[in-house]
C-alpha cells in the first residue's frame, strides 16, 4: 500500500481521543501501581549509565570529530549497551523481534518511520551506531554523553550553512577508512504517528552510495504511546503512557541493501523517493506529501490561535510551485494572516477581514479582498493567501513585502469612530508605491 493517501495526517498523535474505557482504567491502575515502580528503577539505571557514558567520552569531544573512539573507551560499549538496554526493559520493551540481517558492508542505514526519542532503542540495539543529531542533543543532562558515544554529526536546522556542513561531514565519513561506525539516518527528518511515510529528506542519498533500509515497528497502534508528534502528547506524557502499558512490542526489519542506479546517484530526490516507496510497501502504509516543514507551519499557526487544519496544505509542494526557498519567508507573514482570519475556522471572510482591521467594507476593500478570494466563495484560506501573496501580488507589485506593509499600515489611519479613512490611506499608498487599491482588479492579477 505505497500509494498516496492524503486523508491521513501523520504529524498528529490523537491517542487521547481513541483511548477505550478499558485502556483508561488500565492507565489509572498502572499510574497508581506499576508505573511509579518502573520510573524509580529507570532513574536507578540512568544513574548507573550516566557515569559510564561520561567515562567513555570524557575529554574526547574534539578527537571524536576526527576519528572514532578506540582502545579501552571503545571496549566499554558492550557493558554500556547492556545497561542501556535494561533501561528500556524496565520501561516495558521486554524483547525485540528482528527480521532480516544487518549488512555491515554498507555505510548508511535509512530507518523509518521515526516515532520519537524511543527510537533510540534501535540505536542502542545497534551498539550505538552513528546518527545525525540536532544541535544541543549532545548536551542534554544524563543523555548527552550517550549521544556523544554515537559519534553524531550535529546539524543546526535553522542555519543553511550548517546543513551544508552536515552533508560534507557525511560525505567524509562515507569515504573514510578510519573505521567509523555505520551511520543511521531517519530520512523523514521528523516524528510521525507511523500511519504514513512523509517525504524523505535527501541528505542520506546525496552521497549516492548503497543504503540498507530498516523499518522500525511498534505494532500496538491502538494505544500509541511512542509517537511524539507535532500535535499530541508531549515528551513526558510519552514516557507516562509507555509506563502504563504492560508490554510494548518492537520489531526491527532489515531490508535488502538498495543499490542506486546511475540515474539515482545523480538525482538524490529520485533515490530518496524510490527507497521511500520500497519501505512504505514493506510497512504496508501509504505515502504522504506532508513533511517536517508542515509540522513547523502548523505549530506556528496554532500559536496565533488558528486551528490545526489551517496549515494542512502540504507546504513543500506549494513552496516548489511558488518558488519559496526558505520557510522563514512564510513564517514571518503568519501574524498578518492570523490578524485577518477567523480563529474558529482558520478562514478569512470579508467580515473578519474588515472587522479585524477595524475598517468598513466598501468597493475598494472588496476588490482587495477578492484578490485573495479568487474563487469568489466569500472566504479564502491560508493556502490562497500564500498563493496570492507570493505569486500574483509579486507580479503586480514587484516586491511582495509591499502588500504586508499596505495591510499593516491600515492601523495608521484610525479615526475617532473606530473606522478608517480609506481615501487618505489610498493616497499614501499611491504616493509611496504608485499604486491604488482600486487598481488591484482581478483582470490585472490574471494578466
Amino acid at each position: 500500500m505505497s500509494e498516496k493517501h492524503e486523508d491521513i495526517y501523520p504529524l498528529e498523535n490523537d491517542v487521547y481521543k481513541r483511548l477505550t474505557t478499558a485502556q483508561k482504567v488500565q492507565m489509572l491502575i498502572m499510574t497508581l501501581t506499576l508505573a511509579p515502580i518502573r520510573l524509580f528503577f529507570m532513574i536507578v539505571v540512568l544513574l548507573i549509565l550516566w557515569p559510564l557514558s561520561v567515562l567513555a567520552t570524557r575529554g574526547q569531544a574534539e578527537n571524536m570529530k576526527i576519528e572514532p573512539l578506540s582502545g579501552w573507551r571503545r571496549s566499554m560499549y558492550p557493558l554500556i549497551r547492556i545497561v542501556a538496554r535494561s533501561l528500556y526493559f524496565v520501561a516495558g520493551f521486554h524483547w525485540i523481534k528482528v527480521y532480516g540481517e544487518r549488512d555491515y558492508s554498507v555505510k548508511i542505514l535509512t530507518a523509518a518511520p521515526h516515532s520519537s526519542y524511543l527510537d533510540s532503542l534501535f540505536i542502542v540495539y545497534m551498539n550505538f551506531i552513528s546518527i545525525i543529531a540536532r544541535m544541543g542533543s549532545d548536551e542534554v543532562l544524563l543523555f548527552g554523553n550517550l549521544t556523544k558515544m554515537c559519534h553524531p554529526i550535529i546539524v543546526n536546522r535553522e542555519k543553511h550553512q550548517s546543513r551544508t556542513d552536515t552533508i560534507s561531514s557525511l560525505m567524509e565519513r562515507v569515504k573514510s577508512d578510519k573505521g567509523w561506525p555505520q551511520i543511521c539516518i531517519f530520512p523523514e527528518g521528523t516524528c510521525t504517528n507511523r500511519k504514513a511515510l512523509v517525504q524523505f529528506k535527501t541528505g542520506a542519498f546525496i552521497p549516492g552510495v548503497p543504503v540498507q533500509p530498516v523499518c522500525v515497528k511498534f505494532p500496538q497502534s491502538d494505544f500509541d504511546s511512542v509517537s511524539w508528534t507535532w500535535q499530541g502528547p508531549g515528551a513526558f506524557e510519552i514516557v507516562w503512557l509507555t509506563l502504563c502499558k504492560l508490554h510494548s512490542p518492537v520489531e526491527i526489519h532489515f531490508l535488502p541493501v538498495y543499490n542506486p542506479s546511475e540515474q539515482e546517484k545523480n538525482d538524490p530526490v529520485l533515490f530518496a523517493e524510490n527507497v521511500r516507496k520500497l519501505m512504505a510497501e514493506h510497512l504496508d502504509v501509504p505515502l504522504s506529501e506532508y513533511s517536517y516543514e508542515d509540522g513547523i507551519l502548523v505549530t506556528n499557526l496554532t500559536k496565533y490561535g488558528l486551528p490545526m487544519k489551517t496549515g494542512l496544505i502540504k507546504i513543500q509542494k506549494l513552496r516548489k510551485r511558488l518558488g519559496i526557498t526558505e520557510m522563514s519567508e512564510i513564517i514571518k507573514i503568519i501574524p498578518l494572516y492570523a490578524k485577518l482570519a477567523d480563529k474558529k475556522t482558520g478562514l478569512c471572510y470579508l467580515r473578519t477581514f474588515t472587522d479585524n482591521l477595524g475598517i468598513k467594507s466598501n468597493e475598494q476593500i472588496s476588490k482587495l479582498f477578492n484578490l485573495f478570494d479568487q474563487e469568489q466563495i466569500g472566504n479564502f484560506s491560508f493556502k490562497n493567501f500564500l498563493e496570492v501573496y507570493f505569486e500574483k501580488l509579486n507580479v503586480i507589485l514587484k516586491d511582495k513585502e509591499i502588500v504586508q506593509n499596505i495591510l499593516n499600515n491600515f492601523e495608521k489611519f484610525n479615526l475617532d469612530d473606530g473606522t478608517y479613512e480609506i481615501d487618505e490611506f489610498n493616497s499614501i499608498v499611491k504616493q509611496k508605491y504608485n499604486l491604488e487599491i482600486s487598481n488591484l482588479s482581478e483582470s490585472q492579477v490574471n494578466k
